[in-house]
């Protein structure tokens, strides 16, 4: 079913396209994700990065008329296949673009929640807003997790609070971010040469190099999972478990963006701490300790390969 790129909201606005990027998802999650969008005022974008399940997804969506299925014949990262939704969106009467992983589910009105929040922020003379995001649900534990700003030596956790509106932060993952694509036109889109992992970190502090403030709102949230399963230890989680070649990712795009000046000084710190010690823990506890070496070995000579500067488009100009 093609989008209807000239249909705007009952507000006179124009409409919010929601992209959601696919990869061998779990298709009862990805059905439950699509149907809490349907009574939301956006239109719904599946960019499947070459699924081995890609006819199933297409079948499955086939209920919703607000869907379009574009099927990637292989698979081009999280990066490109966001940059190519913020494209198609761009070509159509949108001014947000809001992504999901396949196993986020938001609750009732987050689109529109995110939305109003931007116009009354831009209403009362605030300043850039990159993106806006509701609060993260674990999906494994139930909690919610913290937005986070950068002090000088520590993360600082900002929690959601009860009845609270928003708040000034300084990173937000991918997943349930609403972007304006006049923000996407001027910082740029996603670096592709990242494919996967940090994407969201790097276009963060570009972004807020450049002036921009990124927004946590408390009043809409979305659950999420993070890592394929988790270790626990004395009855709490402990570490999120990914696979082999995501702690190649991970730890390759992080040094890579160490490079990087624009990229926080504490971030950095903090992100080499957390990824020798979650290192050195897997390689002791996990039966694949011996391919998870070779990944991270191979992460170690590849991250100079990734280019210190960021590499992106501009939508237009």
């Amino acid at each position: 079913m093609p989008l209807n790129l000239e249909s705007e909201s009952v507000c006179g606005r124009k409409k919010t396209m929601v992209g959601i990027i696919t990869y061998n998802p779990d298709m009862s999650t990805l059905i439950e994700l699509i149907t809490s969008l349907a009574c939301q005022n956006c239109d719904v974008l599946v960019f499947d990065n070459a699924s081995s399940c890609q006819k199933e997804i297409v079948k499955a969506l086939e209920f919703s008329g607000k869907v379009t299925v574009l099927e990637s014949e292989t698979n081009i990262g999280l990066a490109a296949a966001a940059n190519e939704i913020f494209r198609i969106a761009r070509q159509g009467p949108y001014e947000f673009v809001v992504l999901f992983d396949q196993d986020s589910v938001p609750s009732r009105d987050y689109v529109d929640i995110l939305t109003a929040l931007y116009f009354e922020n831009q209403q009362a003379g605030g300043n850039k807003i990159a993106a806006i995001s509701g609060a993260q649900r674990c999906r494994f534990s139930g909690k919610e997790a913290p937005f986070i700003r950068y002090s000088t030596v520590l993360p600082e956790k900002v929690f959601p609070r009860t009845g609270g509106e928003y708040d000034n932060v300084d990173f937000l993952i991918t997943s349930g971010c609403l972007f304006p694509l006049s923000a996407i036109d001027d910082v740029g889109v996603f670096d592709e040469s990242l494919f996967i992992d940090n994407v969201d970190v790097e276009w963060c502090f570009r972004a807020r190099e450049l002036g921009y403030n990124l927004l946590g709102c408390s009043n809409a949230w979305f659950s999420h999972s993070i890592g394929d399963e988790v270790y626990r230890a004395f009855g709490k989680i402990f570490a999120r478990k990914h696979s082999p070649i995501r702690s190649y990712y991970s730890i390759r795009n992080l040094l890579a963006l160490c490079r990087r000046s624009y990229v926080n000084k504490v971030w950095k710190a903090n992100a080499v701490v957390r990824a020798i010690l979650k290192s050195a823990f897997i390689l002791l506890v996990s039966n694949e300790r011996k391919e998870y070496a070779r990944q991270i070995f191979r992460a170690l000579r590849d991250y100079r390969r990734i280019p210190s500067k960021p590499i992106y488009d501009k939508l237009v100009g």
